[in-house]
């Protein structure tokens, strides 16, 4: 028995420090992507940044969600082993869904949106016509062709799970702390956006990648709980 144990404990401790070592790889993705020093939520699809950017920026983006993606499914299973004890269907229901937003859409999604601004600079170097077709191309066709795929997949991955998260936690029968619920993807999202809003200067540094910080968080718990083998409640 205590061989067993210390097997199912080791395979927990690996997969929450690979997913780990991986939301802490996407969140450097997304800066590579999304930051700038006038870094704000917008509407606009082409960014000013874009002809100012190192090309190897957003290649290396695409790299490290092309290789660091695929471990977030043992982090949405570190949190289904906690979630288990106390709640098995919204356990697996986390689980299930999670991992089906991230293989559904993540990959393709990011490496898109890293395409676009290689795209747009390599546009640069033709006549005017080049570029207004580039920007028509991204801005009327690739973009509108990503979005509904990105909306499904992000609700899938990083809004409903998290929100199913808050609902058990928050209802104190858990392995979790109540507390511990606002400690998920979504309401460490909202809050860095709202810090955005209220002092720019400051969280412009902080709120590129915030999903993918999130998810530091929301890995980093299950792990800890299950660092010496699953218990019950």
């Amino acid at each position: 028995m205590f061989a067993s144990t210390q097997i199912k404990s080791s395979y927990l401790r690996i997969a929450g420090v690979l997913a780990l070592i991986s939301a802490l790889a996407l969140t450097i993705a997304d800066y590579l992507l999304e930051f700038s020093p006038e870094f704000r939520i917008s509407n606009t699809i082409i960014e000013p940044f874009w002809l100012s950017a190192a090309p190897w920026r957003f290649s290396i983006s695409i790299f490290l969600a092309a290789f660091f993606l695929p471990f977030y499914i043992g982090g949405y299973w570190m949190v289904y082993r906690a979630v288990r004890p106390s709640h098995p269907k919204i356990a697996m229901t986390i689980f299930l869904m999670g991992s089906y937003g991230i293989i559904m859409g993540s990959p393709i999604v990011h490496t898109v949106l890293s395409l676009f601004p290689v795209l747009y600079q390599s546009a640069q170097a033709y006549p005017q016509e080049v570029v207004t077709f580039a920007e028509h191309l991204i801005t009327d066709q690739l973009f509108t062709i990503i979005m509904p795929m990105f909306i499904i997949h992000y609700f899938l991955a990083f809004i409903i799970p998290p929100l199913l998260f808050f609902g058990v936690v928050i209802g104190g029968k858990s392995l979790y702390p109540r507390w511990t619920a606002f400690l998920n993807p979504f309401f460490i999202a909202i809050l860095l956006i709202i810090g955005l809003s209220i002092w720019p200067e400051a969280f412009m540094y902080l709120t590129p990648g915030s999903i993918n910080k999130g998810m530091i968080v929301f890995f980093l718990l299950p792990t800890i709980l299950l660092w010496n083998g699953e218990r019950e409640i």
